[in-house]
């Protein structure tokens, strides 16, 4: 028998048919290579072998080092994972902390995001451009209905303005009424026929490029107002040797609608809710 001591003192016996194996001690889980040296002490039932070192033990000695390290460093990346698994779920809590907000509290400042999430910039609308060709309508044409025509009296409107302008026929009375309208465009005139007698006023939108749907200039909108005037008529009959001849007299008035001095009649600005009424 061969007697075998590991190194934290545990014996074992092996035969001497196993001399060159291997025995896992059970305590200490180190490797003692199993040979026959000289024996420090002769016992009539056994052999005390001294172990010395082997290359074999010299490699034992290596991979047992390589397996204790090996474990020491999924020992030290569990310890590692888990530390690093603590501070993330303690960051995730005190960031959800401080943004937990008391409903009872009063903010401090309206403002206490801007520099972190600065607002987007909102892009301004581009001024619309007025077209180069206008929508006009036809000279004389009648925007707000046919009107009334049932006189002897004709209307002259000479536009001398920049721009187009829509003329609004009012006759005064309880309730006013809208007579004629008419389309003229700039540095043109129109005359209306078969007007009939009574006091008048003209209510004037100035512009360019008419919306036939919104009833208004898109662009250089302005209104006015012209003063009263008066459309007469008159009828009589003249006897002759021939017999009676009936004669009448219808106004013939003509206005020129002008911005400057020149004008023979003078308007007064006016809201294009006025001018609508």
């Amino acid at each position: 028998m061969i007697k075998l001591t590991c190194e934290c003192g545990e014996v074992y016996h092996s035969n001497r048919q196993h001399i060159g194996k291997y025995i896992l001690c059970k305590k200490c889980m180190n490797t003692i290579v199993v040979q026959e040296n000289v024996p420090t002490a002769i016992n009539s039932s056994s052999t005390t072998v001294s172990v010395q070192p082997t290359k074999a033990e010299k490699s034992i000695t290596i991979c047992k080092i390589r397996n204790k390290f090996r474990e020491h460093y999924k020992v030290a990346i569990a310890v590692g994972a888990l530390a690093l698994l603590i501070i993330l779920s303690s960051v995730f809590i005190s960031n959800k902390t401080s943004y937990k907000s008391d409903p009872h509290e009063q903010p401090t400042s309206t403002a206490r995001y801007t520099i972190e999430t600065p607002p987007e910039p909102t892009s301004q609308p581009e001024p619309a451009r007025e077209p180069t060709n206008p929508n006009r309508l036809p000279l004389g044409a009648s925007p707000f209905g046919k009107g009334i025509r049932s006189g002897r009296s004709t209307l002259t409107i000479d536009n001398g303005t920049s721009t187009d302008a829509v003329v609004r026929v009012i006759r005064l009375g309880e309730p006013n009424q809208t007579v004629r309208s008419f389309f003229i465009p700039n540095d043109r005139k129109f005359t209306a026929n078969q007007i009939p007698p009574g006091d008048y006023v003209l209510k004037v939108a100035f512009g360019n490029d008419w919306d036939n749907e919104r009833k208004r200039f898109n662009f250089q909108r302005s209104f006015g107002k012209s003063e009263s005037f008066d459309i007469t008529e008159s009828a009589w009959d003249e006897e002759t040797d021939d017999g009676v001849i009936k004669h009448t007299r219808a106004s013939r008035m003509s206005i020129t609608l002008h911005k400057v001095p020149y004008g023979n009649f003078k308007t007064y600005d006016i809201s294009e809710e006025e001018f609508l009424k």
